[in-house]
Protein backbone atom coordinates (compact mmCIF):
# COMPACT_ATOMS: atom_id res chain seq x y z
CA UNK A 1 0.00 0.00 0.00
CA UNK A 2 2.70 2.83 -1.15
CA UNK A 3 0.64 5.82 -0.39
CA UNK A 4 0.54 8.69 -3.19
CA UNK A 5 2.60 10.96 -1.07
CA UNK A 6 5.90 11.35 -3.21
CA UNK A 7 4.64 14.90 -4.39
CA UNK A 8 2.68 15.68 -0.73
CA UNK A 9 4.02 19.12 -0.53
CA UNK A 10 5.21 20.44 -3.80
CA UNK A 11 2.77 21.07 -7.25
CA UNK A 12 2.63 18.78 -9.94
CA UNK A 13 5.05 20.52 -12.10
CA UNK A 14 7.76 19.65 -9.12
CA UNK A 15 7.33 15.77 -9.21
CA UNK A 16 9.31 15.45 -12.35
CA UNK A 17 6.74 14.51 -14.91
CA UNK A 18 6.00 16.28 -18.19
CA UNK A 19 3.28 18.49 -18.79
CA UNK A 20 2.59 17.46 -22.23
CA UNK A 21 -0.70 16.00 -23.73
CA UNK A 22 -4.03 15.60 -22.77
CA UNK A 23 -4.08 14.04 -19.14
CA UNK A 24 -6.98 11.82 -20.20
CA UNK A 25 -5.65 10.60 -23.13
CA UNK A 26 -2.16 9.93 -21.24
CA UNK A 27 -3.65 8.16 -18.66
CA UNK A 28 -5.89 5.62 -21.16
CA UNK A 29 -2.22 4.87 -22.52
CA UNK A 30 -1.09 3.85 -19.19
CA UNK A 31 -4.26 1.50 -17.94
CA UNK A 32 -7.89 1.52 -17.41
CA UNK A 33 -8.71 5.32 -16.75
CA UNK A 34 -11.98 5.89 -14.59
CA UNK A 35 -13.00 9.86 -12.64
CA UNK A 36 -15.67 11.66 -11.58
CA UNK A 37 -15.08 15.81 -11.63
CA UNK A 38 -18.52 16.67 -9.57
CA UNK A 39 -20.21 19.70 -7.57
CA UNK A 40 -20.97 18.33 -4.01
CA UNK A 41 -24.73 19.24 -3.21
CA UNK A 42 -27.11 18.11 -0.29
CA UNK A 43 -24.51 14.99 0.19
CA UNK A 44 -24.44 13.95 -3.58
CA UNK A 45 -22.56 14.77 -6.05
CA UNK A 46 -23.34 16.32 -9.37
CA UNK A 47 -21.65 15.15 -11.92
CA UNK A 48 -19.21 17.47 -14.32
CA UNK A 49 -17.81 14.97 -16.00
CA UNK A 50 -17.13 11.40 -15.84
CA UNK A 51 -15.97 8.10 -17.05
CA UNK A 52 -17.40 4.85 -15.65
CA UNK A 53 -18.26 6.65 -12.55
CA UNK A 54 -20.50 3.95 -10.82
CA UNK A 55 -18.38 1.06 -11.71
CA UNK A 56 -16.84 -0.94 -8.93
CA UNK A 57 -12.83 -0.29 -9.13
CA UNK A 58 -9.76 -0.85 -6.43
CA UNK A 59 -10.17 2.21 -3.89
CA UNK A 60 -6.46 1.38 -2.57
CA UNK A 61 -6.10 3.62 0.52
CA UNK A 62 -8.87 5.34 -0.18
CA UNK A 63 -10.92 2.92 1.90
CA UNK A 64 -9.47 4.89 4.73
CA UNK A 65 -11.79 7.26 4.42
CA UNK A 66 -14.74 4.98 5.74
CA UNK A 67 -12.31 3.99 9.12
CA UNK A 68 -12.16 7.78 9.71
CA UNK A 69 -16.29 7.88 9.25
CA UNK A 70 -16.34 5.56 11.42
CA UNK A 71 -14.25 7.66 14.38
CA UNK A 72 -16.72 10.63 13.49
CA UNK A 73 -19.55 8.41 14.18
CA UNK A 74 -18.27 6.97 17.34
CA UNK A 75 -17.06 10.30 18.58
CA UNK A 76 -20.61 11.96 17.83
CA UNK A 77 -21.83 9.10 20.42
CA UNK A 78 -19.63 9.70 22.91
CA UNK A 79 -17.87 6.29 22.28
CA UNK A 80 -14.64 7.91 22.06
CA UNK A 81 -12.80 11.13 22.39
CA UNK A 82 -10.07 12.23 19.90
CA UNK A 83 -8.04 12.84 22.33
CA UNK A 84 -8.27 9.41 23.95
CA UNK A 85 -4.94 7.25 23.79
CA UNK A 86 -4.78 4.03 21.78
CA UNK A 87 -2.28 1.71 22.96
CA UNK A 88 0.54 0.25 20.04
CA UNK A 89 0.38 -3.34 19.92
CA UNK A 90 2.57 -5.91 17.60
CA UNK A 91 -0.12 -7.48 16.22
CA UNK A 92 -1.30 -4.60 14.16
CA UNK A 93 2.05 -4.29 12.24
CA UNK A 94 1.76 -3.77 8.64
CA UNK A 95 3.27 -2.11 5.74
CA UNK A 96 4.47 2.14 5.11
CA UNK A 97 4.31 4.88 7.80
CA UNK A 98 5.95 6.02 10.96
CA UNK A 99 3.60 3.89 13.44
CA UNK A 100 4.86 0.39 12.60
CA UNK A 101 8.14 1.99 14.15
CA UNK A 102 6.80 2.86 17.10
CA UNK A 103 7.37 0.95 20.73
CA UNK A 104 5.02 -1.10 21.47
CA UNK A 105 2.73 -0.25 24.69
CA UNK A 106 3.54 3.29 23.57
CA UNK A 107 0.80 5.62 23.74
CA UNK A 108 -1.00 7.79 20.87
CA UNK A 109 -4.00 9.44 20.84
CA UNK A 110 -6.78 8.86 17.95
CA UNK A 111 -6.29 12.17 16.67
CA UNK A 112 -2.88 11.31 15.88
CA UNK A 113 -3.19 7.86 14.58
CA UNK A 114 -5.66 9.40 12.21
CA UNK A 115 -3.68 11.87 10.91
CA UNK A 116 -1.00 9.42 10.34
CA UNK A 117 -3.14 7.65 8.33
CA UNK A 118 -5.15 10.40 6.24
CA UNK A 119 -1.93 12.68 5.83
CA UNK A 120 0.75 9.56 4.99
CA UNK A 121 -1.81 6.96 4.64
CA UNK A 122 -0.08 4.78 7.59
CA UNK A 123 -1.49 1.45 7.59
CA UNK A 124 -0.24 0.26 10.97
CA UNK A 125 -2.36 3.30 12.17
CA UNK A 126 -4.93 2.42 10.41
CA UNK A 127 -5.20 -0.97 11.74
CA UNK A 128 -4.65 0.10 15.23
CA UNK A 129 -8.18 2.40 14.46
CA UNK A 130 -10.41 -0.43 12.67
CA UNK A 131 -9.84 -2.34 15.91
CA UNK A 132 -11.00 0.57 18.18
CA UNK A 133 -13.85 1.90 16.20
CA UNK A 134 -14.56 -2.35 15.66
CA UNK A 135 -14.71 -4.21 11.68
CA UNK A 136 -18.87 -4.22 11.94
CA UNK A 137 -19.02 -0.12 12.66
CA UNK A 138 -16.85 0.26 9.52
CA UNK A 139 -18.89 -1.70 7.51
CA UNK A 140 -21.80 -0.23 8.81
CA UNK A 141 -21.28 3.26 7.92
CA UNK A 142 -20.58 2.86 4.46
CA UNK A 143 -24.24 3.23 3.88
CA UNK A 144 -24.45 6.07 5.79
CA UNK A 145 -21.21 8.01 3.58
CA UNK A 146 -23.21 6.89 0.29
CA UNK A 147 -21.46 3.50 -0.92
CA UNK A 148 -23.92 2.07 -3.35
CA UNK A 149 -22.72 -1.37 -2.58
CA UNK A 150 -21.72 -1.67 1.09
CA UNK A 151 -21.78 -5.40 0.87
CA UNK A 152 -18.64 -5.69 -1.97
CA UNK A 153 -16.59 -4.99 1.56
CA UNK A 154 -17.76 -7.20 4.02
CA UNK A 155 -15.87 -8.53 5.67
CA UNK A 156 -14.01 -5.17 6.23
CA UNK A 157 -10.30 -5.90 5.74
CA UNK A 158 -7.53 -4.40 7.82
CA UNK A 159 -4.17 -3.48 5.85
CA UNK A 160 -2.53 -6.73 7.16
CA UNK A 161 -5.45 -8.99 6.72
CA UNK A 162 -5.25 -8.01 2.66
CA UNK A 163 -1.20 -8.60 2.60
CA UNK A 164 -1.64 -11.55 3.99
CA UNK A 165 -4.27 -13.38 1.89
CA UNK A 166 -2.78 -12.17 -1.16
CA UNK A 167 0.87 -12.68 -0.36
CA UNK A 168 0.96 -15.69 2.43
CA UNK A 169 3.00 -18.42 0.68
CA UNK A 170 -0.05 -21.05 1.94
CA UNK A 171 -3.63 -21.05 -0.01
CA UNK A 172 -5.36 -19.32 2.64
CA UNK A 173 -6.43 -16.56 0.01
CA UNK A 174 -8.09 -18.62 -3.03
CA UNK A 175 -9.69 -20.69 0.13
CA UNK A 176 -11.11 -17.04 1.60
CA UNK A 177 -12.14 -16.06 -2.11
CA UNK A 178 -14.76 -19.19 -2.12
CA UNK A 179 -16.00 -18.95 1.08
CA UNK A 180 -19.09 -17.11 2.36
CA UNK A 181 -19.21 -13.78 3.87
CA UNK A 182 -19.84 -15.74 7.37
CA UNK A 183 -17.06 -18.29 6.44
CA UNK A 184 -14.27 -15.83 5.44
CA UNK A 185 -14.22 -13.69 8.90
CA UNK A 186 -13.62 -16.88 10.53
CA UNK A 187 -10.98 -17.49 8.21
CA UNK A 188 -9.84 -13.86 9.32
CA UNK A 189 -10.17 -15.07 12.81
CA UNK A 190 -9.02 -18.74 12.93
CA UNK A 191 -6.06 -18.36 10.56
CA UNK A 192 -5.50 -14.98 8.89
CA UNK A 193 -4.82 -13.40 12.34
CA UNK A 194 -1.65 -16.39 13.15
CA UNK A 195 -0.01 -16.35 9.36
CA UNK A 196 3.22 -14.74 9.16
CA UNK A 197 3.54 -11.38 7.30
CA UNK A 198 4.95 -11.37 3.98
CA UNK A 199 8.18 -9.53 2.76
CA UNK A 200 8.80 -6.34 1.27
CA UNK A 201 10.57 -8.08 -1.97
CA UNK A 202 7.29 -10.62 -1.97
CA UNK A 203 4.72 -7.87 -2.10
CA UNK A 204 6.79 -5.32 -4.31
CA UNK A 205 7.31 -7.65 -7.08
CA UNK A 206 4.15 -9.15 -7.49
CA UNK A 207 0.94 -7.94 -9.13
CA UNK A 208 -2.14 -9.35 -7.27
CA UNK A 209 -5.76 -9.90 -9.29
CA UNK A 210 -7.05 -6.49 -8.95
CA UNK A 211 -10.67 -7.31 -8.44
CA UNK A 212 -10.71 -10.37 -6.24
CA UNK A 213 -9.91 -8.81 -2.64
CA UNK A 214 -9.49 -5.96 -1.03
CA UNK A 215 -11.53 -3.04 -0.57
CA UNK A 216 -14.11 -1.60 -3.74
CA UNK A 217 -16.51 1.08 -5.13
CA UNK A 218 -17.06 3.67 -7.50
CA UNK A 219 -15.61 6.96 -8.29
CA UNK A 220 -19.09 8.18 -6.96
CA UNK A 221 -18.43 6.34 -3.71
CA UNK A 222 -15.83 7.84 -3.09
CA UNK A 223 -16.81 11.43 -3.83
CA UNK A 224 -19.97 11.13 -1.62
CA UNK A 225 -17.51 9.90 1.11
CA UNK A 226 -15.05 12.65 1.24
CA UNK A 227 -18.34 15.02 1.00
CA UNK A 228 -19.63 13.32 3.71
CA UNK A 229 -16.56 13.83 5.85
CA UNK A 230 -16.01 17.42 5.19
CA UNK A 231 -19.17 18.10 6.99
CA UNK A 232 -16.87 17.60 10.33
CA UNK A 233 -15.01 20.03 11.75
CA UNK A 234 -11.92 17.15 12.92
CA UNK A 235 -12.18 15.47 9.88
CA UNK A 236 -11.74 18.15 7.85
CA UNK A 237 -8.74 19.27 9.47
CA UNK A 238 -7.42 15.88 8.93
CA UNK A 239 -8.13 15.58 5.45
CA UNK A 240 -6.78 19.32 4.86
CA UNK A 241 -3.35 18.62 6.60
CA UNK A 242 -1.31 17.70 3.52
CA UNK A 243 -3.20 17.18 0.67
CA UNK A 244 -1.41 15.82 -2.41
CA UNK A 245 -0.07 18.28 -5.04
CA UNK A 246 -1.90 21.78 -4.06
CA UNK A 247 -2.48 24.98 -6.40
CA UNK A 248 -3.19 27.37 -4.00
CA UNK A 249 -3.45 29.36 -6.86
CA UNK A 250 -7.05 27.49 -8.00
CA UNK A 251 -7.78 26.24 -4.96
CA UNK A 252 -7.59 27.86 -1.45
CA UNK A 253 -8.68 25.38 -0.05
CA UNK A 254 -7.68 21.45 -0.92
CA UNK A 255 -9.11 18.06 1.29
CA UNK A 256 -6.81 14.72 -0.51
CA UNK A 257 -7.23 11.11 0.10
CA UNK A 258 -5.42 8.60 -2.03
CA UNK A 259 -3.30 5.40 -2.21
CA UNK A 260 -1.76 3.32 -4.60
CA UNK A 261 -0.95 -0.70 -4.90
CA UNK A 262 0.53 -2.66 -7.15
CA UNK A 263 -0.90 -1.83 -10.27
CA UNK A 264 -3.64 0.63 -9.11
CA UNK A 265 -3.94 4.24 -7.98
CA UNK A 266 -6.75 6.33 -6.93
CA UNK A 267 -6.86 10.20 -5.68
CA UNK A 268 -9.99 11.69 -4.20
CA UNK A 269 -9.66 15.31 -3.81
CA UNK A 270 -12.18 18.12 -2.33
CA UNK A 271 -11.61 21.55 -3.51
CA UNK A 272 -12.48 24.94 -2.78
CA UNK A 273 -11.86 27.53 -5.16
CA UNK A 274 -11.93 31.68 -5.04
CA UNK A 275 -15.68 32.07 -5.03
CA UNK A 276 -16.29 29.68 -2.49
CA UNK A 277 -17.54 26.96 -4.03
CA UNK A 278 -16.57 23.58 -3.48
CA UNK A 279 -15.70 20.57 -6.03
CA UNK A 280 -14.79 16.63 -6.03
CA UNK A 281 -12.50 15.12 -8.19
CA UNK A 282 -11.88 11.47 -7.86
CA UNK A 283 -9.35 9.78 -10.44
CA UNK A 284 -8.65 5.77 -10.95
CA UNK A 285 -6.21 3.97 -12.84
CA UNK A 286 -5.61 0.27 -13.08
CA UNK A 287 -3.06 -1.29 -14.65
CA UNK A 288 -3.52 -5.48 -14.21
CA UNK A 289 -0.68 -6.64 -15.94
CA UNK A 290 2.27 -3.87 -15.04
CA UNK A 291 3.54 -1.37 -12.23
CA UNK A 292 2.20 2.21 -12.91
CA UNK A 293 5.27 5.04 -12.66
CA UNK A 294 3.28 6.72 -9.96
CA UNK A 295 5.19 10.25 -10.61
CA UNK A 296 4.11 10.65 -13.99
CA UNK A 297 0.24 9.06 -12.82
CA UNK A 298 0.07 11.82 -9.92
CA UNK A 299 1.54 14.66 -12.47
CA UNK A 300 -1.09 13.49 -14.78
CA UNK A 301 -4.13 12.83 -12.01
CA UNK A 302 -3.47 16.66 -10.81
CA UNK A 303 -3.74 18.32 -14.24
CA UNK A 304 -7.04 16.23 -14.90
CA UNK A 305 -7.97 17.49 -11.36
CA UNK A 306 -7.36 21.03 -12.09
CA UNK A 307 -9.51 21.06 -15.38
CA UNK A 308 -12.31 21.51 -12.78
CA UNK A 309 -11.53 25.13 -12.90
CA UNK A 310 -12.03 25.25 -16.71
CA UNK A 311 -15.37 22.54 -16.66
CA UNK A 312 -16.75 24.99 -14.41
CA UNK A 313 -16.17 27.75 -16.20
CA UNK A 314 -17.72 26.48 -19.34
Amino acid sequence: FVALVTCLMVTAAACGGDTDGDPIERLEEMGTLRYLIATPSDGECEVLASQDDETLLPLASVFKLYVLGALVEAVSVGAITWDDPVTIRDEFDSLGGPTVDEEPGSRLSVRELATRMITVSDNTATDHLMDLAGREAVEQIQQGMGHSEPMANAPFLTTREVTILFWSESDVGERYLAASTSEQRTILDDEVASLPFPTSAQIETVIPPQYSIGWFGTAGDACRALVWLMEDDEARSILTNRPLSPNPDIWPVLAFKGGSFNGVATADWWMQDGDGQPYVAVVSLVNETELLDMDKVIELMTRLRDKTATLSAE
